[in-house]
């Protein structure tokens, strides 16, 4: 039985939280301003775990968090240019979401990571049955596909962008692969049950059209069997029954979207914005340009990486590369589109240490030196390559406003690896 209690209930009050920021106005400071307010709110309830959390680090971790903390000071010494509210209130979000992985990290127990994992199961369900609802209706009135079906993407009412929709139902499969990749049986009514979530799961990041979400699924399996072992009577069971699940959803995606895998534009331009937004990072490795400041230094920086790209890109017969150097040099409203390198954007080296010590811990996760045999090994594992696996999704798009959902299997894995050494149950 999941009970309400306080941590409970406080990440019911973020899950809301991101509902409504995704139906505010996109624009970059109307909802810079909203988690500002939204950071003094909750201000009081994470300070006392962080305090405890920055007590029990070694030096290093905490003169990191200093620095973190007075990180704005450091823009305006080395940035003049730049406007201090604007400074201060953007790094007020990204402070929100580091505040909110401590608390979760500090706070949560078995029970609580039980019911976030129910919420979220919850919401695949909302989407799931919202799609279907979308889908009758467009059947009734006899909707054709058109080209590139995209009234058949889904779409739900309770998240403007589709991002939250693919985060959501990417943390639950993984939460839910992980229970079942790790069960003693098979075939048994949990079994049966847990299988109709995989499905309904697996239904609604494919109708979202985003190969990226394919990638990650496939890199978690990949692992997981490369890890765990190929040819045990019960992982071949499963790589039989996922490869049934694959080509299913494949076709289905190719059904209604002929340029699924062939369709490659997208992919190619998120190359040479990287190629930019490394500039960047470059340019201003040392301390960054602050949290969303990176677009003034879009077309103002060395381009010497993208010059690179565009030399050697401009001497080959990659007519749609080309064409996507054009394009980009006429945007004016940019995004890196992916979270680690606006992270190394906002915060120079100190982003890159960050994300060198996450990984670190992943991979340590992985290798862990618990008893080949001890069936805790596996379930520390499996949630640090959900972690690994997730981290592709987080590259191909910007979502520091929300770091703390994409943390989530990370922290996970911290629990189970913490509690795990302690000789605790956590399965």
């Amino acid at each position: 039985m999941i009970s309400i209690n306080k941590n409970n209930l406080i990440f019911t009050c973020l899950i809301l939280l991101v509902i409504i920021s995704s139906q505010i106005d996109t624009q970059i400071n109307t909802k810079i301003i909203f988690f500002f307010v939204i950071f003094v709110s909750f201000l009081f309830l994470f300070i006392e775990k962080i305090f405890l959390w920055f007590l029990k680090k070694k030096l290093f971790f905490k003169i990191l968090f200093i620095y973190f903390i007075l990180h704005p000071f450091f823009i305006l010494i080395t940035i003049p240019t730049v406007s201090f509210l604007n400074v201060f209130l953007s790094h007020s979000n990204i402070m929100l979401q580091i505040f909110i992985i401590i608390f979760i990290y500090e706070s949560f127990d078995k029970k609580n990571y039980k019911y976030l994992f129910c919420v979220l199961q919850f919401f695949v369900i909302f989407f799931f049955l919202e799609y279907l609802l979308t889908i009758t209706e467009l059947i009734s009135i006899g909707s054709t596909i058109s080209q590139g079906g995209r009234e058949y993407q889904i779409v739900s009412a309770l998240f403007k962008s589709q991002v939250y929709v693919s985060q959501i139902s990417l943390i639950s499969l993984f939460f839910l692969l992980n229970k079942i990749l790790s069960s003693k049986y098979i075939l048994n009514k949990e079994f049966v049950i847990k299988m109709c979530l995989l499905f309904i799961n697996l239904f609604v990041i494919f109708v979202t059209f985003q190969r990226t979400l394919i990638l990650c699924i496939g890199i978690y399996l990949l692992l997981y069997f490369l890890l765990n072992g190929f040819f045990k009577i019960k992982n071949i069971f499963y790589i039989i029954l996922f490869s049934i699940l694959s080509l299913i959803f494949i076709n289905f995606s190719i059904e209604i979207r002929p340029d699924y895998f062939t369709n490659l534009k997208s992919i190619f331009e998120r190359f040479i914005i990287w190629a930019n937004a490394l500039d960047i990072f470059l340019d201003h490795i040392l301390i960054g340009t602050g949290a969303h400041n990176e677009k003034m230094f879009f077309l103002n920086n060395s381009n010497y990486i993208f010059n690179m790209l565009g030399d050697y890109l401009y001497t080959t017969d990659y007519d749609v590369w080309k064409s996507r150097i054009i394009i980009f040099e006429d945007y004016n409203n940019l995004s890196t589109h992916s979270t680690h390198i606006d992270l190394l954007i906002f915060y120079g080296m100190l982003g890159l240490v960050s994300i060198f010590i996450i990984y670190l811990n992943t991979i340590k996760f992985i290798f862990n030196k618990l008893k080949l045999n001890d069936p805790k090994k596996y379930i520390v594992r499996n949630s640090a390559i959900s972690f690994i696996s997730i981290s592709f999704y987080a590259i191909s798009l910007s979502m520091t406003q929300d770091l703390w959902l994409i943390m989530i299997p990370y922290i996970y894995a911290n629990y189970l690896h913490n509690y795990s050494l302690n000789n605790k149950r956590i399965n």
